[in-house]
């Protein structure tokens, strides 16, 4: 019964050990210009964190639905805090306004 037993946990050690999956957020950097959702990369219906990475220049973030209609608008000081913007759309429009790296992740 012992072994039985043994038996059992090495194999339910085993395939817990497997199904593990390993999930990770890469970052996405973009610069001054008008990006298409379904074109930059980016995910749809899930949570971005956004932030200015350059060290001198701030930049403006403007966020347009499929309607164009403002969706978020952020001025993102040089080296600013990450920021939660609502999930984007197939169809959103995100225009970056200034000489600065924002990076989304």
């Amino acid at each position: 019964m012992k072994r039985f037993i043994s038996t059992c946990y090495v194999f339910l050690l085993l395939s817990f050990s497997m199904n593990t999956i390993k999930v990770f957020a890469l970052s996405k950097t973009f610069t001054q210009g008008l990006y298409l959702v379904r074109d930059a990369g980016l995910v749809t219906n899930s949570t971005y964190k956004v932030r200015n990475l350059s060290f001198r220049n701030p930049a403006v973030l403007i966020v347009f639905d499929g309607n164009n209609m403002m969706q978020e608008f952020l001025r993102l000081e040089s080296r600013s805090p990450e920021y939660f913007i609502r999930p984007l759309g197939y169809d959103y429009i995100i225009v970056i306004i200034g000489d600065a790296e924002i990076e989304f992740s």
